[in-house]
Order: structure tokens, then sequence, then C-alpha cells
């Protein structure tokens, strides 16, 4: 509906125009509404009068009391004009209710018939399904009866096939655990015979078994005992002794002491190599020794003394200053941890304190010899070389010098062989016929009891006095021929006081040096032999004490060797284990630790 205020306003300004012009404005508001509807057409109104106003609003101003009755007739033409199109409007729409209801009650008689069919069809539907579901109910319940039926069937058959089986089972059971009973009895009635026949010849196996155990131990006993005995029986040999490193490989003589040569060469290297000799100072102040000695400390002092009696030796005017009433002069002094001071002197003479007597062997051995066992002098002079003194003895701590230090500056081999020795003096080790090491015989010349000189000369050189010719006969031809060479060598490279009497300078025990001998034939510069006629007498007393030294150490251990060059090479492992190690060895410790 047209709001009433503007529809007089509009009323009004109609009344303002000409009748023609106010009747078609009120038409197109009529239109408007009809199309648009009534806000959009009163929003247009709305607008149109407020501008109409704005140009109007003087004009209608001066006009206003001519207007105002023109307007009263405007309004109630349009008043006129709405109200009749308000009726039309009102007739209109109750024309098109009445289709509507009448479109509508045709459209539900549609719906409705057409559910009506719809309904018809799915009852129909309905009974053919439950037609086919109630024929297929019936089907399956026959079928499963007649399942049911043959299911039936083949139960009984199986459980009458199962009862005559079991039957059958139990029938076949009882006759097979019959037959088992039977042939159980007979079994065991079989294997107590069997037992009985296995039992005698068994006890007939172990009577010729052990029969064959027992022949084949005594032969291998017995071949370990010809072993032995063929190996010591080696290394008594004079002319050639050898080495038997196992039952198919020998090494002779030269070769064993060139492997060990060898080894001490690549282990003391400071005692042969320029480039590995300790620093020593090329002047006549002495060499200064005084340190706790272990193993290395021990060998560079020793090493330290050798390069300096080099010095001294060739150079006249790099003499030290004499300390003793001798003519060799001081090249250095050792005094170890605290105890008695020892003077070095050129040649490495071994001096106690500021005396004049040097270390001689054959006294050095009468003085070990009292007081204490070889043992424990043994024991006394290996301490030294660890620097440890409790309760060394003055005497051993002179021997270790002597012989473990002043000799092994002359001739390098003498360490490995010394500590050899102790090894084998610690041990008490017999050797010859049943005699053990002492340290007279070890170092000294002893004329054996009962003895004459001329005996004892005969013994060592191999030559003896025949009053008859009056010429020296030989009675031994290795010992005369080890002799000759001894002494050829000694007039050639001895100091001359030893030249008058050689059988003390060839001393007869077991130590292989000496002051004349280690330096003439040990040295450095004495080749080596390469047939065991040519070893002379140092090198075959160092060889002997080898010899003896494996055969102690190594018996019962197999040493894996199928030729000279394996068997060498496990010699050389060992010389280089006894080297690299002062502590004492023996048979139990190679056993433990040779793999």
């Amino acid at each position: 509906m047209l709001n009433m205020d503007v529809v007089a306003r509009l009323a009004a300004y109609a009344a303002g125009l000409e009748e023609d012009g106010a009747e078609d404005f009120v038409r197109e508001a009529l239109a408007r509404t009809e199309r648009d509807g009534e806000e959009e057409t009163v929003a247009w109104l709305e607008a149109y009068i407020r501008h109409i106003d704005q140009d109007r609003a003087a004009l209608f101003g001066q006009h206003i009391d001519a207007l105002h009755e023109a307007q009263r007739q405007a309004a109630i033409t349009v008043q006129t004009a709405v109200r009749g199109w308000l009726a039309r409007r009102e007739l209109e729409a109750k024309r098109q209710d009445e289709a509507a209801t009448k479109l509508q009650a045709l459209f539900r008689g549609h719906l409705a018939r057409q559910e009506a069919q719809e309904l018809r069809k799915q009852h129909d539907a309905a009974t053919k399904l439950q037609a086919l579901f109630r024929g297929h109910q019936a089907r399956k319940q026959v079928q499963k009866l007649r399942e049911q039926h043959d299911a039936a069937t083949k139960l009984q058959a199986l459980v009458r096939g199962y009862q005559q089986r079991k039957e059958y089972l139990e029938l076949r059971t009882a006759t097979v655990q019959l037959q088992a009973q039977f042939r159980m009895w007979q079994a065991r009635r079989e294997l107590e015979e069997l037992k009985a026949e296995k039992q005698r010849r068994e006890e007939a196996a172990t009577l010729i078994q052990s029969a064959i155990r027992g022949w084949a131990q005594r032969k291998k006993y017995q071949a370990t005992l010809e072993f032995y005995e063929d190996q010591e029986d080696d290394t008594r040999l004079v002319k050639n002794p050898a080495l038997r490193i196992n039952s198919t490989v020998t090494l002779e003589g030269h070769r064993v002491l060139a492997v060990y040569i060898a080894v001490v060469k690549d282990e003391l290297k400071m005692f042969y190599q320029d480039s590995h000799k300790p620093h020593v100072p090329r002047d006549k102040n002495l060499v200064q020794v005084d340190t706790h000695p272990t193993k290395d400390g021990w060998l560079n002092a020793w090493a330290k003394l050798a390069w300096k009696d080099l010095y001294a030796s060739k150079d006249k005017r790099d003499k030290p200053a004499k300390v003793s009433g001798e003519s060799f002069p001081c090249i250095g002094q050792v005094k170890i941890n605290g105890a008695k001071q020892h003077f070095i002197e050129e040649k490495l003479w071994v001096k106690v304190s500021r005396t004049d007597r040097a270390t001689r062997y054959n006294d050095l051995g009468d003085s070990l010899a009292l007081t204490k066992s070889a043992k424990q002098r043994a024991q006394g002079i290996r301490k030294v070389l660890t620097g440890n003194l409790t309760g060394v003895a003055d005497i051993e701590m002179e021997a270790a010098l002597a012989m473990l230090g002043a000799e092994t500056a002359r001739n390098p081999r003498s360490y490995g062989v010394g500590l050899m020795l102790l090894d084998l003096v610690e041990n008490e080790v017999k050797y010859g016929n049943d005699k053990s090491y002492t340290w007279k015989l070890i170092l000294g010349s002893n004329i054996h009891g009962g003895e004459s000189e001329a005996q004892y000369e005969e013994r060592k050189t191999g030559y003896k006095w025949d009053r008859g010719s009056s010429s020296w006969v030989v009675v031994d031809a290795d010992k005369a021929d080890r002799w000759d060479q001894f002494s050829r060598t000694l007039q050639n490279q001895a100091p001359p006081k030893f030249h008058k009497s050689p059988v003390k300078a060839l001393w007869a025990g077991k130590w292989p040096m000496s002051p004349s001998a280690s330096m003439s034939l040990g040295g450095y510069d004495v080749a080596v032999p390469t047939s065991d006629s040519e070893l002379n007498a140092v090198q075959y007393k160092e060889l002997k004490t080898l010899l003896k030294w494996y055969r102690f150490v190594m018996r019962g251990i197999d040493v894996a060797a199928t030729n000279t060059g394996e068997a060498e090479a496990q010699l050389k492992k060992l010389f280089r284990l006894r080297l690299l190690s002062t502590r004492v060895m023996d048979n139990t410790y190679l056993k433990r630790n040779w793999a």
C-alpha cells in the first residue's frame, strides 16, 4: 500500500501541473508501482519530489494560496485514481487466488492419482518379491534338508569306518606289542651275548693297544733321549760344533755364531754405528757415568766409554790425565747409586777406587767363590744391571763392571753371552761329567786336583812335551789346531806381557773374554768365520756357551723349522729375546713365552 502522506504530496505536486501532465505523472507512478513495487516507487517519488521541491520551492511559496485549491482538486483526482487502482488490484488478486486454488486442486488430484498408481506398482512389486523370496527360502530349506541328510549319511559312514578301524588298530597293536615283546626278549639275549663278546675283544684290544702305546712311548722317549744326547754331543765337538734345532734341521756352529753376531749388531747399534753412538766430547775430561743404569742406561754408559777409548787410542794428544801408577790413562769413572767409585782406564781396564789393581779374572773368580754360592753371586751381578744394589757385595759390582761392562765395550757380543752364563749359573745347570758352574771354573785357569802344570798344558793345548825328542808332540789334533791359531793371533795382537805365558792367556774357564783376547780375537773388526775350523778361541767359547744355553732353555720346545732359513729366523727371535731383557731365563719361562 502507498503511504498516504506520499500520495497527498503526490496529489499536491500534481495539482501544480496541468491536467494532462498530472494525469500522466500519476499513471507513471502507478506503472512504476506495478513494475518495481511500492517501496521502489515511494523511494522514486520521494527523490523526485525532493528534487522538484528544491527547484520550485520559491515558486510554490509565491503561489501557495492560489495553488491550495488546485492541490486539493489534484489530491482528489489522485485519490480517486488510486482507489480505483487499488480496487482493480484487489479484484485481480481475488481472481488470481481463485485461479491458484483451482490450479492447486488440479495439481493435488494429479499427485494423488500418480501416488495411487505408484502404490499399486509397489504393491505388485512387493507381492512378486515376496513370492520370489518365499520360493528361494523354500528351495534353500529343501537344499539344507538334503545336505543334512547327506551329511548324516556320511557321518554315519565315518563313524562306522572309525569303529571298524579302531577295532582293527587295537587288534594290530596288540599283535605288534606281542611281537615287540618277543623281539625285545630276543634282542636282549643277543645284546648280552654281543656285550660279552665285545668286552672280551676290548680287553684283548686294550692289552694290545697298551703294549703298542708303551712301545711307541718308549720309542719316542728313546728318540728324544737320543736327540738330546746327540745335541749334547754336538756341543762337545771341538772341531765341528753344531746345533740341532729339531730332528730334521741342524746348523753348523759358525752359522749359529753368525746369526748371534747379526742380532747383536742390530740391537746394540750404539757400539757399532756412528749414527747411533751416544754423544761423547773429544777432550781430556773424564766421561762421567753416575746414573741409575737400567738396561739402556747401562749399555749407553759403556758405549760412551767405548767411543772415548777409541778417540784416546787414535789421537795421542787426546790422552786424559793418569789417575794410577799404570801406563794407561783414565778415560772415565763409574759410580752407581752412590756406591764405591770405579775408574775406567784406556783399553777399558776396571780399577777399584784409586788403587793400582786392575780387575783380573783369575783373582775375581777366587773372590766370587768365597762366602756365597755361585747362584747367589750370579743374582747379585744381575741386580747391578738394574741399578738395584740392595744386598750387592762390592766384588759382585766389580764383576758386573768387568764382565758385562768393560768386556761389552771391547766386544759387544760378550753382553748377551754374559747374560746366558748368568742364566746357566742361577739355574744350577750341569755340564760335562755332571760338573756345576762355579766362578773359579768360569773365570779361572785352574789346575785340576792332582794335575801337574805339564798335564794342565797338555789338556788345554793338545800338545805334550816329549822328553826323548825334546819337542812338543800333538796328542789332540783339534785342540792343537785351536791352540796354534790362538797363539799366532796372540803374538800379533795381544800386549807383549802375554806372549810369555800363552797358556794363562788362553784361560781355562767358560768365560770367553779376557782383556787381551777380547780386543785381539773378539773385537769389532774380527771377521765372522765361514767354517767351524776357522773359529778363534774367543769365538769358539762364545759358541760353546750359545749351544749350552740353547740346549737348556729350549729343551722340550718344538721349534717349527724345516730348513736352515727358518731355523736361523727362530734363532734370531731367541737371541733377541735374551738381549732385550736382563731378567733370568729358564726352560719354564721359554715354554710359557716362546709362542
